[in-house]
């Protein structure tokens, strides 16, 4: 699942990733990396152009076009961190009990000169549906119907009515076997915050009642996908667009 993001500019194209400490003559040069301590990893970046963007996630996550490490860490503080090397860090997330170790993961966009990059901690064995062949993620998410997979099903904003459609199936799903009333609501709470990323500009006002909506058609003769079309359509209007705007960058 995913635990966090962040995107911040990076001057001299290094990351750290890792113990928000390093010991005394442990950072190496642009040369070196990508490099491994005890404690830290180093990697290459794009620099100065724009904004790097670094995900954390535990357990599962989307693949990436390269895996550059694949390596355990110590972190002194439990405190997984993540900068520009040389600068103390932009974000700091707690992963693990004081001096414990963690697996960890590196996946990027591009070996060199990485936009994207993807923290992986503590990898099970399979891999997120990948978030550019539609195709294969549809596959995946048919797969799903336990309400505990909403968290990979809404992971990502691509392809949203097939994930929409997909949450909405897991969520009836979960209404028809009997799950818990104050777990289906969660769930459903799930999917609207989701609906809140969608663009910019959302607001919690334009998102007030959507779980009623959901919850309204969870009872109806209608196909998962129908929905979500519905549902989205339904939200797109409050927002003052069509669907299809309201979809289009997310695709």
């Amino acid at each position: 699942m995913k635990l966090c993001s962040i995107e911040f500019a990076v001057d001299n194209g290094m990351l750290t990733i890792g113990a928000a400490e390093a010991a005394d003559g442990e950072q190496p040069t642009l040369e070196d990396l990508p490099a491994v301590t005890d404690t830290q990893l180093f990697m290459r970046c794009r620099q100065q152009i724009a904004p790097v963007r670094v995900g954390f996630w535990r357990g599962e996550a989307p693949p990436s076009s390269y895996e550059i490490l694949s390596v355990k860490i110590t972190l002194p503080d439990g405190l997984l961190t993540v900068g520009e090397t040389f600068l103390r860090p932009y974000l700091s997330w707690p992963v693990c009990a004081p001096g414990r170790s963690v697996d960890v993961r590196i996946g990027v966009d591009d070996e060199d000169d990485a936009a994207s990059v993807t923290v992986l901690i503590d990898a099970v064995g399979v891999r997120l549906p990948s978030s550019r062949d539609r195709a294969h993620l549809v596959r995946a998410l048919a797969e799903y119907d336990q309400l505990e997979k909403l968290d990979v099903v809404t992971a990502e904003h691509s392809f949203p009515l097939e994930r929409f459609s997909s949450a909405f199936h897991i969520i009836r799903h979960g209404v028809a076997s009997g799950a818990a009333g104050g777990r289906v609501r969660y769930g459903v709470q799930t999917i609207v915050e989701w609906m809140r990323w969608l663009k910019a500009d959302i607001s919690r006002e334009n998102l007030e009642g959507v779980d009623g909506l959901i919850m309204s058609r969870v009872g109806l003769n209608v196909s998962p996908d129908q929905a979500a079309r519905e549902i989205l359509a339904e939200f797109a209007r409050r927002l003052g667009v069509s669907l299809d705007e309201l979809l289009v960058a997310r695709r």
